[in-house]
């Protein structure tokens, strides 16, 4: 047996357990009437495990019939021994956990029989399913192995009356201990009133939480041990009345750790019973103090009314309670403004809808007091019942709390969705594939979600145990600078390009924006593009590649006239020497003809070397200059495809930008537009029209062709990255995805596609349109 053992299940647990269809029986030990009217799902009721009421546990007959009616029950709930085995009533009070010491003195195994916490009242609280089924489980044999040694009876009792060495708790009422009433049932229920001579007192009430939901916490439960001086390796004996509350003290002292308990099932019921039984009760001294205490309690009960007043909202109150309740649970008196504020209530079962006669026996009895929300129509009422045995009633008060119920209401709704939204924040914190992070003004990181350190590879906590957390990321003091003023004045909702370092130095290529708080704080919104610039540098290479290859091919057509002639003049001087027929005029006109078409060629190859080299630098150059010389470049394309270029520069000024990859651009966009004016169009009938003009400090590129327009199933695609719907021998889907990446990351500028209808020379045309805007430097 272990020596700290929790029997308590939390409702989560429950749930997990009947979702992982565990081998498990629960008993809901309620009345059938609260039972079938909402239950935990599969939960079978077993109302006998808290009503079966023996008058002993000690003949030989006592205990067979004792363990045979059990037997019977636990085997009808379809326990064996294999299954965990749940009690549940509406709370943790009293009739569960009896449930509890009946199967572990039947000797199942103690590790198997839990207690749910909060009980059904929990279960509802946190909106788990409920159930109206009548449930009945498949029988099994369930055969006792009883555990003599955990249950005493009357005669072990009477020998451990004596003994030093055994503590013996009571954990009755104080009414029952003083030997006023003499069970929770009534004050004279059973034959006798008092106690065990020699014991010790702990009211059952200070082993639980005052909402009866579940045992106190550890600390308290040693506190009033310590009072008594309960060591835990003390013999102990634990007894009530019906072994109802000694249930929830045995688990409060187990779950403590205190192991050496014994129980005194049967208990008072027993006891009092017993014609030479020994019995001490408090009433026969009147000097004692105990019982002074508790007689001044109860003289107090009936000016209870007068303290309570001041909570009395009802018209004309004229200091009593609004109604009362006899023995029975009807309404014996009623003041007038009961009868207008709460017309249906007409006994006691109408507030307590399951309340049995031995309950309301308990109030009047015991002096319990019970508070209570009651709903009459669409208001609210805070009801406070006190039981008064010397007025032999249930006397109740009360306030309307409508307005408070509703303010309530309201603010709890306010509090769920706002509990929602944190939780929905927190949820898109931690998963969101974006970078969020926050640092207060001495670079104490705040935020730091799942995605930061997943890219850069520190936790939260490595940067604020770093003295200077941005010296990570940048360890040159002039970027961390540049980086912390760019956060003040950047644009809210603008993305700016930095290079941090990770956890593993490598540099990074991010994008970052911000936002600020109503407080002041400032959260940092970005993403890796690292991978990104990786792929677009690929592509580059190989788009570049692809126009290499149709710059040779351009070379190679516009060589092939002057190479030619060069042919032709070195042939026809050498005929000429070898036939004595080479005048000097001819051998310098010759020369003359050679270094002409030498020096074009020479001239072909700077333009073509001047692209090919590929180097990203400013240049200070005008549009004119950029358009004919790319046009240069493609003129022999031009000329064998028969391609009419119409070109108009509107605003020709001069710009200090990045000439080579411009010419890039207008190269891939207007091969683009030769290869479908070769397909579609009439040998005779090609035109591409080039206009560039200045607007709002931009310069503004159309390119615009006669080739019928573009599909438009099709126009959202072409800027994508392979996607080509030529050929694969004759196109690689790389030059408009190139052109689009250049112009908006080198240029910062913006590249747009339409269909357009124009006119040129009173004809009509239709064909696609590429306007390029790129802003001045």
């Amino acid at each position: 047996m272990q020596d700290n053992i929790n029997f308590m299940i939390l409702s989560r647990q429950l749930d997990d357990l009947l979702k992982s269809n565990a081998n498990i029986v629960i008993i809901d030990v309620r009345t059938f009437e609260e039972y079938k009217q909402g239950h935990i799902p599969k939960a079978i009721n077993i109302p006998e495990i808290f009503t079966y009421l023996p008058e002993g546990i000690t003949t030989i007959i006592e205990k067979e019939s004792f363990v045979e009616f059990y037997e019977k029950i636990f085997s009808e709930a379809g326990i064996s021994k294999d299954e965990i085995v749940v009690f549940y009533e509406d709370k943790f009070t009293l009739k569960s956990p009896r449930g509890l010491t009946i199967l572990k003195y039947l000797g199942y195994d103690e590790e198997k029989i839990k207690v749910l916490d909060s009980g059904y009242y929990g279960w509802l609280n946190q909106k788990y399913k409920i159930s109206t089924k009548i449930i009945h489980n498949t029988p099994k044999i369930f055969k006792a192995n009883v555990q003599e040694d955990f249950f005493l009876d009357y005669n072990e009792m009477l020998e451990a009356l004596d003994n030093t060495n055994i503590i013996k708790l009571d954990v009755r009422d104080k009414d029952e201990w003083v030997g006023i009433s003499s069970s929770p049932y009534g004050i004279d229920y059973a034959p006798k009133k008092g106690r065990l001579p020699n014991a010790v007192w702990i009211q059952w009430y200070d082993f639980i939480t005052e909402n009866m939901l579940s045992v106190k916490s550890l600390e308290k439960i040693q506190y009033e041990l310590d009072k008594n001086d309960i060591k835990p390796n003390d013999n102990i004996v634990l007894y009530c009345f019906k072994g109802a509350r000694l249930s929830n003290s045995y688990i409060a002292l187990r779950r403590l750790g205190y192991k050496n308990i014994r129980i005194y099932f049967a208990g008072w019921n027993e006891w009092c019973r017993k014609e030479n039984a020994p019995i001490i009760n408090e009433v026969e001294n009147n000097n004692n103090p105990l019982l002074q205490e508790n007689i001044a309690l109860k003289k107090k009960l009936d000016k209870l009314n007068l303290e309570k007043t001041n909570l009395i909202d009802f018209p004309k109150y004229n200091k009593e309670p609004i109604f009362a309740f006899d023995r029975e649970g009807f309404v014996c008196s009623q003041n007038e403004p009961k009868k207008l504020k709460l017309p249906s209530i007409l006994k006691f079962t109408d507030i307590f809808k399951n309340a049995s006669k031995i309950e309301i026996y308990n109030i009047i009895d015991n002096n319990q007091n019970r508070d209570i929300t009651y709903k009459e129509g669409d208001s609210y009422y805070s009801l406070h019942i006190i039981g008064s045995r010397d007025a032999n009633k249930i006397l109740v008060y009360g306030f309307d709390t409508t307005k408070i119920y509703k303010l309530n209401n309201t603010l709890d709704k306010k509090n769920q969705e706002l509990k929602n939204s944190q939780e929905t924040f927190k949820l898109l914190f931690d998963i969101a594939p974006i970078l969020i992070d926050s640092f207060d003004k001495n670079g104490k990181c705040i935020l730091w979600n799942n995605e930061c350190e997943k890219v850069f590879g520190w936790t939260k906590e490595e940067l604020n145990n770093h003295s200077n957390s941005f010296e990570l990321f940048y360890p040159d003091p002039n970027i961390q600078k540049a980086v912390i003023d760019t956060i003040l004045v950047q644009e809210k909702g603008v993305f700016k390009q930095w290079h941090p370092l990770n956890k593993k130095g490598e540099v990074l290529t991010t994008m970052w924006t911000h936002i600020d708080l109503p407080d002041g704080e400032i959260i940092n919104i970005g993403y890796d593009i690292t991978k990104l610039k990786d792929d677009q540098k690929k592509l580059a290479e190989q788009s570049k590649l692809v126009a290499m290859g149709e710059m040779i091919a351009n070379i190679a057509h516009q060589w092939r006239q002057p190479l030619s002639v060069i042919s032709t003049a070195a042939t026809g001087l050498k005929i000429t020497k070898e036939n004595n027929l080479l005048t000097d005029d001819y051998l310098f006109d010759m020369c003359t003809l050679i270094d002409e078409k030498a020096q074009y060629l020479s001239k072909t190859i700077e333009e073509f070397g001047d692209f090919v080299k590929g180097n990203i630098k400013i240049e200070k150059f005008t549009m004119k200059f950029c358009i004919e010389s790319f046009l240069k470049i493609l003129e022999e394309r031009i000329t064998i495809n028969n391609i009419n270029v119409v070109y108009y520069i509107e605003d020709d000024i001069k710009i200090e930008s990045y000439l080579n990859e411009l010419t890039q651009c207008f190269i891939n966009i207007l091969n683009n537009s030769i290869d479908v004016l070769v397909e579609k169009n009439n040998i005779n009938n090609r035109y591409v029209f080039i206009n560039q003009k200045v607007e709002n400090n931009k310069i503004i590129i159309i390119f615009k062709d006669n080739g019928n327009g573009i599909c438009e199933s099709i126009k959202s695609k072409i800027f994508e990255p392979y996607f080509t719907t030529k050929h694969k021998s004759q196109g690689t889907g790389l030059g408009l995805n190139l052109t689009h990446n250049l112009v908006k990351e080198i240029f910062n500028g913006s590249i747009e596609v339409n269909n357009v209808d124009f006119e040129h020379e009173s004809k009509k045309y239709q064909g696609a349109e590429f306007k390029l805007i790129i802003p001045i430097k």
